[in-house]
């Protein structure tokens, strides 16, 4: 069955909002941003029809100065998924893309989502990083266990690029903020200069860096990090610091993102038996032949 694909309008809205309102307990973000999506020249937002119905929904974003189609926003009203029609929204952002002279495509999906990772692979898309993404209640923590041993110290963001240098800290040399990936580049800085960076230093090495922020979601304010590190002592280290340092209890949940070597000190807190509200979020790339 084939859809309509067009450009998004304004009219539309109301549409996306009846067809993602069920989606993770009505907590679905997109349909608020969308029609600020819908005037911004970097991102190309697409509808699918059947027989006037919007049914689809997906967007390119172009990043990384036109280098980087960012595929995202994928949804596909219930009572018609089954049917290919995600299959043919994805498409049409790789069509989008190679006209648009993109170097390569990129998506963050979750790992026990089976059918957008058939599609990306289809797509010839493949798994470059692996994180864990955590959600985490801040009435919950308490930081009794863990002692912070490195050293912490404040960098800006144009001091990040020196992260490069340092073997095993972070994975491909991307940042993962929030859903987006950002290559450790002078032309990404834009991107991330509002956020803060903190470094851990054991022995005059750098061991850790924290990248924190903020944001609005669905459920209030949140605490997002991102915490790299080269061993299992300086994730202990840079968990001690989130917890102590970052004033979490100001937030209403805190996601963080980390690899999923070092998930195995979470089982030192009494509390985390309730934290259960984790996923891997994979990154995937396709390059342009």
């Amino acid at each position: 069955m084939q859809l309509q694909i067009r450009k998004y309008r304004s009219e539309d809205k109301q549409s996306l909002i009846d067809m993602t309102k069920d989606n993770w307990g009505g907590h679905d973000h997109l349909p608020h941003h969308i029609e600020q999506w819908g005037d911004d020249s970097k991102h190309h937002v697409f509808i699918g029809e059947l027989k006037d119905q919007v049914v689809a929904l997906s967007i390119l974003r172009i990043m990384d100065e036109g280098k980087t189609g960012w595929m995202e926003g994928l949804r596909v009203h219930p009572e018609h998924r089954g049917k290919g029609f995600a299959s043919q929204m994805s498409t049409k952002l790789i069509q989008t893309g190679r006209e648009l002279g993109v170097e390569r495509f990129r998506l963050t999906l979750a790992q026990h989502n089976e059918a957008s990772s058939a599609i990306a692979t289809k797509l010839g898309l493949r798994p470059i990083v692996t994180n864990l993404a955590l959600w985490l209640d801040p009435k919950n923590i308490t930081n009794d266990i863990l002692n912070a041993e490195d050293d912490f110290q404040n960098i800006s963001a144009k001091e990040l690029l020196e992260m490069k240098s340092v073997k095993k800290l972070i994975p491909k040399n991307v940042l993962i903020r929030h859903w987006y990936a950002y290559d450790l580049s002078e032309s990404n800085l834009p991107n991330i200069a509002h956020d803060s960076f903190t470094i851990a230093v054991r022995e005059k090495q750098i061991s850790a860096l924290i990248h924190h922020f903020s944001i609005k979601d669905t459920y209030g304010p949140a605490l997002c990090v991102g915490l790299y590190c080269i061993d299992e002592q300086a994730f202990c280290s840079g968990l001690s610091y989130v917890f102590s340092n970052l004033e979490i209890g100001i937030f209403s949940t805190i996601l963080l993102i980390y690899e999923k070597r070092f998930h195995r000190v979470f089982n030192m807190f009494h509390w985390f038996e309730d934290e259960e509200h984790g996923i891997e979020l994979v990154l995937y790339e396709r390059d342009i032949e």
